[in-house]
């Protein structure tokens, strides 16, 4: 893939090309398996909020100052993945390499800039090297058969279904060693889902390990374990696909900040909540 990208303003004019390609093998070495090896390489062009930004940013409270000298973006990758797509335990599990040159990242300066008696901090965007890696790893616990009503017509489609989900990543300047900023934990997730034809059923705990690897700048992240359950009713309406629900969320009403967000300090995650509506499919 090749693209070009021209950034014109009545004081600046610049042109940059990237070049990207992949690519992927497949093996099944037995039924139902397949193992994914997958090799990247990638140029991003700086976007014009990072050559040119020099402002507040409402939505997430920071001000932002750009860099009209950034180079484009590189970086070469490669995913290693092996999943498992039938049977009474079905899953996948993967790992990831990155690494990047000129790796553009919005960073925390340690200053703050005042309007009107506010202080609201100051991120620049900075590039240098940086590398990621990581892995994820999904497995459903199939509890129960689902029926097909080919032998027994009053058979009912039932299934239960167990599901753990777990991800890292650990990111950094390959010059410092440092962290890079805005990096999620180590999560986990458990949930139990249950359907029987129309109407289902969820229970899902969240777990998020403690950030402790963060930028300079920035502040060390508690982890946190969320309690969601909901409720599913499936129904057609005008011949659409439609799905009542009702979701319970953050049931233990903890207190839960990411570590992703630039208003964790001030705005943690929702308490103790119900949500209800529609959602359809055209």
């Amino acid at each position: 893939r090749y693209d070009r990208q021209t950034n014109e303003t009545s004081t600046l004019d610049l042109d940059f090309d990237a070049f990207s390609t992949s690519a992927g093998v497949v093996w099944k070495p037995a039924d139902d398996y397949a193992v994914t090896l997958s090799l990247g390489y990638s140029q991003r062009p700086p976007t014009y909020v990072e050559l040119l930004a020099d402002g507040l940013h409402v939505a997430t409270g920071v001000y932002e100052i750009g860099d009209a000298t950034l180079e484009k973006e590189d970086s070469v990758s490669i995913d290693l993945s092996v999943r498992k797509n039938a049977g009474r335990v079905t899953g996948s599990a993967g790992v990831f390499y990155y690494r990047f040159n000129d790796f553009i990242s919005l960073q925390p300066t340690g200053n703050d800039f005042i309007e009107d008696g506010e202080a609201f901090p100051e991120f620049a965007y900075q590039a240098g090297g940086a590398e990621f890696y990581g892995g994820e790893l999904e497995t459903t616990f199939h509890l129960l058969e689902e029926a097909t009503g080919e032998e027994d017509k009053k058979a009912v489609n039932e299934r239960l279904d167990l599901i753990l989900r777990t991800d890292y990543v650990h990111a950094e300047d390959r010059d410092t060693g440092e962290a890079l900023p805005r990096i999620p934990p180590f999560r986990s997730t458990v949930m139990l889902d249950y359907q029987r034809d129309a109407v289902g059923a969820r229970l899902e705990g969240q777990w998020a390990a403690n950030q402790d690897r963060h930028a300079d700048y920035e502040l060390p992240t508690d982890g946190y374990f969320l309690l969601n359950a909901g409720l599913t009713y499936d129904l057609a309406i005008a011949n659409v696909n439609t799905t009542f629900y009702v979701k319970g969320v953050n049931l233990l009403d903890q207190e839960a900040r990411q570590s992703t967000s630039f208003l964790k300090d001030i705005a943690p995650l929702a308490g103790r909540g119900v949500v209800v509506g529609l959602r359809t499919q055209f």
